[in-house]
């Protein structure tokens, strides 16, 4: 008999990617995954840094010990189920920290004097839209019809259905388009069916490059410099 494919594979494969992207680690490896440089208590000690740091570890922690959605059986999963709705507030945690971690990442490689514009292309760009707008309601159009797409995908951000790409192997075919999700942003209101939540493997390869990138500034000492001069903390303290 076929073992059914759990949640639980989804959760590792997504912790074995977040650790080897951002840091080059392999899952089961005893070092903790830092942001770049060790900080101290003196006197250019950049906050920043610390709670970048905490969003990581947090990322980190949740990926490898939130277990309590792993014996969701993904084909099985019906999107308007209690399941369904547990595995939502499970990627609803993730996504709100992941979040946060990308407007941390912005204000350090912004800070140290290098342009931030590669979160604001591509997937990543897609990532930050969906969480601002679909679990913050921050971003959203100002013309009439806009805003009815974002009451229609907030209605059913709290109430479902709720899609995931594990449980459609062979895609989602013609359902798809009818979804608004990560890669469907401008959908019309009038046929929204339901709210596609994007794989958190994908998302955790996101975030690793993010990270990875953002460290790769920092390793340049003169941008460390340049990020402890400009720190509002730095600034403060004169």
């Amino acid at each position: 008999m076929t073992e059914v494919r759990r949640f639980r594979e989804i959760r590792m494969c997504a912790h074995s990617a977040w650790r080897s992207t951002a840091f080059g680690l392999d899952a089961d490896a005893p070092d903790e995954p830092a942001f770049c440089v060790p900080q101290g208590c003196a006197d250019h000690h950049i906050a920043g840094l610390c709670n970048t740091n905490s969003y990581i570890e947090t990322i980190d922690d949740f990926l490898a010990s939130a277990t309590w959605c792993d014996l969701i059986a993904l084909p099985d999963l019906e999107p308007d189920s209690e399941e369904a709705e547990g595995l939502f507030r499970w990627h609803s945690m993730m996504l709100l920290v992941a979040g946060e971690l990308m407007e941390d990442l912005r204000l350090i490689v912004e800070g140290a004097g290098e342009s931030s514009d590669w979160l604001d292309v591509g997937d990543l760009r897609d990532l930050r839209g969906l969480i601002n707008n679909l679990w913050k309601h921050r971003d959203g159009p100002r013309d009439t019809s806009k805003r009815v797409t974002r009451a229609v995908v907030h209605r059913d951000l709290h109430h479902g259905p709720y899609f995931f790409p594990y449980s459609y192997p062979d895609g989602l075919d013609e359902l798809e388009p009818r979804l608004y999700g990560m890669h469907n942003p401008r959908i019309d209101p009038c046929s929204i069916e339901g709210v596609l939540i994007p794989s958190i493997v994908e998302i955790a390869h996101l975030l690793g490059q993010a990270v990875a990138r953002a460290c790769k500034v920092l390793d340049d000492p003169e941008n460390l410099n340049v990020l402890q001069k400009h720190w509002p903390e730095m600034e403060a303290a004169k």
